[in-house]
C-alpha cells in the first residue's frame, strides 16, 4: 500500500484550506507546498492579510454593540428594582418616579442607537457575502455568526423589557383598582382603560374625593396614571424596533440552519478524517512492519539455500570441497 499522507497535506497546503505545522512541513511536504511567507508562529495564515485588517473592524464594532447591549441590560435591571420599589410603597414618591423617567429615557435612547447599529451591520454583512459568494471565505461566515448572535441578545433584552413594561402596568392597573375601592369609587376595567388612552382619568367621579385619605388615594391614583401613560408611550416607541430586529432574527433563521447543517457536517467529516488519517498512520506501521518481516524472512531464506546448495554442491562433487 503507497502511503499518501504526505501527498494529500502538500495538496492542502498548497490549496490554502489548512494550517500546516512547520514540523510536518520538515517531515516530507513537497518543496513546492512550502509557503515563503510563512509567519513567525509556524503556521499558515487561516486568511489573507486584508481580510483580517476587515475582520478585526468588524469584531471591534460587534465588540461595542455588544457593550450597549450590556449596558441595556443593566438599565433593564435597574428598571425592575425601581419597579418593585414603587409599587411596594403605599405612595408613589415622586423622586422614584424621576429615576424611573430616567431610566426608561435612557433604555429609550441606547435602544435606538443599538437598532442603528445593527442594521448598520447587517447591511455591511450582505453587502459582505454578496461581494464573497465566490470565494466562499470563512470571514462571511463570521459575520453572518456574529450577527446573528447580536440581533438574537437584541431580541431577547427588548422582549425582556417590554414584558416588564406590561407586567409593571398592570399591576399599576390593579393599584389603581386597589385605591378606586377603597374611596368607593368602583370603575371597571374598561373605563379604566378607557381614561388611560384619553388622558381624561382625572375628569372622572374618582376626583370628587373630600377628605384628606381619599386626597391621598387620589393622588397614589393620579402617579400611577402618569407612570401608565409614560410606558404607553415608551412601549409605542420600542413597538417598531422590536418589529425590525424580530423580521432580522427571523429572516436569518434559515441561515442559522444551514450553518448548524455545516457545522455539522463539518464535525462529522473532521471525525472520519481523523479516523482516515489515524489508519492511515497504522497502515503505515504494519507496512513497515511487513517489509521488515519479508526482508528477514528473504535473508533467512537466501542463508538456507546458500547453506543447502553449499553441502548439495559438496555431496555431488565432493573433490572439489576437499
Amino acid at each position: 500500500m503507497k502511503d499518501r499522507l504526505n501527498e494529500f497535506k502538500g495538496i492542502a497546503f498548497k490549496n490554502g484550506t489548512v494550517s500546516i505545522n512547520m514540523k510536518d512541513l520538515e517531515d516530507g511536504l513537497p518543496e513546492n507546498g512550502r509557503d515563503n511567507h510563512m509567519s513567525a508562529s509556524e503556521s499558515t495564515e487561516f486568511l489573507r492579510q486584508e481580510h483580517w485588517d476587515d475582520l478585526e473592524k468588524f469584531l471591534a464594532q460587534v465588540n461595542d454593540l455588544k457593550q450597549k447591549i450590556e449596558q441595556l441590560e443593566r438599565l433593564h435591571s435597574e428598571m425592575r428594582e425601581i419597579h418593585g420599589k414603587i409599587l411596594v410603597t403605599p405612595t408613589a414618591d415622586p423622586q422614584d418616579a424621576k429615576q424611573l423617567a430616567a431610566v426608561v429615557d435612557s433604555f429609550t435612547s441606547l435602544s435606538k442607537v443599538v437598532n442603528t447599529l445593527s442594521k448598520k451591520l447587517n447591511q455591511d454583512a450582505q453587502t459582505f457575502e454578496k461581494e464573497s459568494s465566490n470565494t466562499g471565505g470563512a470571514d462571511a461566515r463570521i459575520r453572518s455568526n456574529q450577527i446573528l448572535t447580536l440581533n438574537r441578545l437584541i431580541r431577547t433584552v427588548l422582549t425582556d423589557f417590554n414584558n416588564e413594561q406590561i407586567r409593571y402596568k398592570e399591576r399599576c392597573k390593579a393599584r389603581m383598582h386597589q385605591c378606586l375601592k377603597i374611596a368607593d369609587n368602583e370603575m371597571t376595567d374598561d373605563e379604566i382603560d378607557s381614561a388611560i388612552e384619553k388622558g381624561q382619568f382625572y375628569s372622572t367621579k374618582s376626583i370628587l374625593m373630600g377628605d384628606r385619605d381619599k386626597k391621598l388615594l387620589y393622588e397614589d391614583v393620579k402617579n400611577r396614571h402618569e407612570d401608565i401613560l409614560k410606558l404607553e408611550k415608551s412601549i409605542a416607541e420600542l413597538h417598531e424596533m422590536f418589529q425590525d430586529v424580530a423580521m432580522l432574527v427571523e429572516s436569518q433563521g434559515e441561515m442559522l440552519n444551514v450553518i448548524e447543517n455545516n457545522v455539522n457536517n463539518a464535525t462529522e467529516y473532521a471525525r472520519k478524517a481523523h479516523t482516515n488519517v489515524t489508519q492511515a498512520r497504522e497502515a503505515k506501521q504494519r507496512n513497515m512492519k511487513l517489509k521488515v518481516a519479508i526482508c528477514i524472512g528473504c535473508s533467512l531464506l537466501i542463508f538456507f539455500l546458500l547453506i543447502f546448495g553449499a553441502g548439495a554442491f559438496c555431496f555431488y562433487l565432493p573433490f572439489i570441497c576437499r
